[in-house]
């Protein structure tokens, strides 16, 4: 039989492009992250060698609480090949849009 798993986390960004493995987390808000969320995340990436980590919102900007915490990521992860960042959504996604 399978042993028994702790879920984590679900994956909200898992994808590979120009040849990079990228994973990464999305909240509606980026008041809904904690840093042990995101240490949680990071652990991750480095334990499946993730070349990048990105966190994101529907928010227009990431705020100090969000950069720091991003920051304290980046300092964990600083002896890896992790990259880690905030991916800052254009700015149409927040304009509205013409259903015709």
């Amino acid at each position: 039989e399978p042993e028994e798993y702790e879920k984590l986390t679900d994956s909200d960004i898992v994808c590979i492009q120009d040849g990079k493995f990228i994973i990464g987390e999305i909240k509606q808000n980026q008041n809904l992250f904690t840093i042990n969320q995101m240490i949680d995340l990071a652990e991750i990436a480095k334990s499946i060698e993730a070349d990048i980590l990105l966190f994101s919102s529907l928010d227009e900007s990431p705020n100090k609480k969000t950069n720091e915490m991003v920051e304290k990521v980046k300092e964990r992860l600083k002896d890896t090949n992790v990259q880690v960042g905030w991916y800052q959504l254009e700015e149409g996604i927040f304009q509205p849009s013409r259903w015709d």
